[in-house]
Order: structure tokens, then C-alpha cells, then sequence
């Protein structure tokens, strides 16, 4: 029973002042013709066990995920920041510019006491996000 209550107040600290956002440029709604990302194979700890969450929601709207960086219509920038704040950010860039962009934080005391739940909660609101915006935009 203790297990359980300790469990109970990580979950609630985890999920203490936790915000997400989303938000598109224009043209990505004007570019959906081509849907190819590139994925760059540089990635940390955090962000390769959760990259592949990221990849079927975009697969589940209709991206595929290309081999060559000169041949995708998009860069999927996605990063893990983990210090102090638990940031998660998904990015589609084209042509240099941020044309899809999802988000977010969790500046709870959970990200010290419960570090891989608060991440992986935190890429769950941002695929939430996503899912969202991809979802609008067919």
C-alpha cells in the first residue's frame, strides 16, 4: 500500500505545471502534396526510445519517412531536453523555416523524482498535439 501511494504522488508531481502548445506557418497547410520527412539518425537516449511514437503518427496520416535529406519534403526536428524542465518539441522544417512546431513542459519537482515518466508523459501531450494539427490539416 505504501508502494502504491508513493507511486500516486510521483504520478501527481509528474503532472504538476505541465503545458503543451502547438502551432503551424501557413504553408504547411498549402504544402501537403508531398509528405517524405527526414529523420536524422543523431539522436539521444530519451529521443531514440521514443522516436518511433513519432514516426507512426505521422505515418498514420499519410508521411512516409525518407532516406535521403535532399529527397523528403520535410526535416523532423525532434528533441528531448531534459535538465531541471522536461521539454519535448516536434518540428517540421522545410526549406529552413519551422513550418509545424508541437510542445511541451513539465517544470514539476516529478522530472527529478520521476525522470523517464515525466518524459514519456510529456511526448504523450505532444503526439496529443500533433495529432491534433495533422488531423486539421488533411
Amino acid at each position: 500500500m505504501a508502494a502504491l501511494r508513493v507511486l500516486l504522488f510521483a504520478a501527481v508531481l509528474v503532472l504538476a505545471a505541465c503545458t503543451s502548445s502547438g502551432r503551424t506557418n501557413p504553408s504547411f497547410a498549402s504544402a501537403h502534396t508531398a509528405k517524405t520527412i527526414f529523420v536524422s539518425t543523431y539522436q539521444s537516449e530519451y529521443e531514440s526510445r521514443h522516436i518511433n511514437e513519432v514516426l507512426r503518427t505521422f505515418e498514420k496520416y499519410g508521411y512516409e519517412q525518407a532516406k535521403d535529406r535532399a529527397a523528403a519534403t520535410y526535416y523532423l526536428d525532434f528533441s528531448i531536453k531534459a535538465g531541471a524542465i522536461v521539454t519535448v518539441r516536434i518540428a517540421l522544417i522545410k526549406d529552413g523555416s519551422t513550418v509545424l512546431e508541437v510542445s511541451s513542459k513539465n517544470t514539476g519537482w516529478g522530472t527529478v523524482i520521476a525522470r523517464p515518466v515525466a518524459i514519456s508523459g510529456r511526448v504523450t501531450e505532444a503526439l496529443v498535439e500533433l495529432e491534433d494539427i495533422l488531423s486539421h490539416a488533411q
